[in-house]
């Protein structure tokens, strides 16, 4: 449920999220399998403390995917020690804390960052005209592309390597793409979990119709190549 909470948010990764580093401290890939197998051998029953300590590489969501479920996906119960359960407990907790604190910097006091868009060129510091906060808009839907394009697909499909995929070892892989592309169209449309506004999309119309539609279609064969794609993505790498 975190990771996709995580992904369908993805064009909006900007603001305290990129500022505090928050995206490398739970999203790094690829990780650092033999570190992890080091960590998780270890004497001994980690703390949150020791999970803080570790790389980027060593404590995030994928750390936490190849300990539950191996490099081939078939680990189960049985194959995890006291200090895996332990390991996973902890970075658990580990994500709780970000998650909070990335709610906090969103919504606490009156430099939050929700404030910082509400008075956008009426006393924001951080954006001082509405270009400015398209601006970062559009930069976050242009960076979830870009990883779309060439971390997510391009990567392992150029160089051929099912290894290569993110989420290989959950085969959760597809999934996140396809919850990349909901984020993308949520801002683009303006619509969330229900919820309907005004999205990028309104502004487009509104200055330019035929690229608005443009957009559209393209938007629906990525949808259409992304559904094509029925078994998991390193299979189909």
């Amino acid at each position: 449920a975190l990771r996709n909470a995580w992904e369908i948010t993805s064009s909006m990764q900007f603001g305290p999220v990129a500022t505090n580093d928050y995206i490398n401290k739970l999203d790094t890939w690829p990780v650092n399998l033999g570190a992890i197998d080091a960590f998780r051998t270890a004497p001994g029953l980690p703390e949150l403390v020791d999970i803080e300590g570790l790389p980027n590489d060593q404590r995030g969501f994928h750390a936490l995917e190849y300990i539950l479920y191996g490099v081939d996906g078939n680990r189960t119960h049985g194959d995890l020690s006291d200090r895996d359960r332990r390991t996973m407990e902890k970075l658990g907790q580990h994500f709780l804390k970000i998650t909070q604190e990335i709610y906090t910097a969103w919504t606490v006091g009156k430099n939050s960052y929700y404030n910082e868009i509400v008075y956008t060129k009426n006393g924001s510091t951080t954006f001082k005209s509405n270009k400015d906060f398209f601006n970062t808009i559009v930069e976050g839907m242009n960076t979830n592309c870009k990883n779309l394009v060439i971390k997510n697909l391009g990567a392992p499909y150029d160089a051929i390597d099912s290894a290569a995929v993110e989420s290989p070892f959950s085969n959760m892989s597809m999934k996140d793409i396809i919850d990349n592309m909901s984020s993308l169209k949520n801002v683009y449309t303006g619509r969330f979990k229900g919820s309907t506004g005004y999205g990028i999309k309104d502004v487009i119309k509104d200055k330019n119709s035929g690229l608005a539609s443009k957009l559209d279609t393209r938007i629906t064969a990525v949808d259409s190549a992304l559904n094509a794609i029925k078994m998991p993505l390193d299979s189909a790498i």
